[in-house]
């Protein structure tokens, strides 16, 4: 699997280059519902065409992929909480979802790749490979200083991008979360 941005459409990215991530950059409240309006019509747009790939898809859907979720996806949690349709691709916090599903996990491009390389290493990844896997996403983690609560998430993400499996996915995250500063 290929890493990073999806390939988008002429009209996709027109409502990408003029839609904003960090609401801090948004000017009132006729900002936010524009900005909203156009996190709706991108992500429409890639729903339409399939353009999601099924796993960064899934990540947001399916309870399987919500890692503490108690048997609910995060879809689940915006409906349980109210919010339904629309109104769930217009929300402020469904921002860093569309983020993940054009761009992929938000790690340093130096992480990305040197994770990518291990996992390439250990060819097909079988249960011998998992516990190196998450050792060596743990030291990553704090050689790179990162948090590793965003960490986990991010490499159960990459995990998955990789085609490294649940089972596998779901350990990396929990050996990052191991991490003792």
């Amino acid at each position: 699997m290929a890493l990073g941005a999806i390939e988008l459409i002429a009209e996709e990215q027109a409502l990408l280059d003029t839609l904003k991530f960090d609401l801090d950059a948004l000017d009132g409240h006729e900002s936010f519902e524009a900005n909203a309006d156009r996190a709706l019509a991108l992500t429409k747009q890639l729903v339409a065409r399939q353009g999601i790939p099924d796993h960064r898809r899934r990540y947001f859907v399916d309870p399987d992929y919500h890692l503490g979720g108690r048997g609910r996806s995060r879809l689940q949690i915006f409906e349980r909480n109210g919010c339904r349709g629309d109104d769930i691709l217009r929300h402020a916090h469904f921002l860093p979802y569309l983020h993940y599903f054009i761009y992929g996990p938000a790690l340093p491009e130096v992480v990305l790749r040197a994770f990518e390389q291990a996992v390439r290493d250990c060819g097909m990844v079988t249960s011998s490979d998992v516990v190196p896997l998450g050792n060596f996403a743990r030291k990553l983690t704090r050689d790179h200083g990162l948090s590793k609560h965003h960490a986990s998430e991010e490499f159960f993400k990459l995990a998955n991008e990789l085609g490294v499996g649940m089972i596998a996915a779901a350990s990396i995250h929990r050996s990052v979360m191991q991490l003792r500063k």
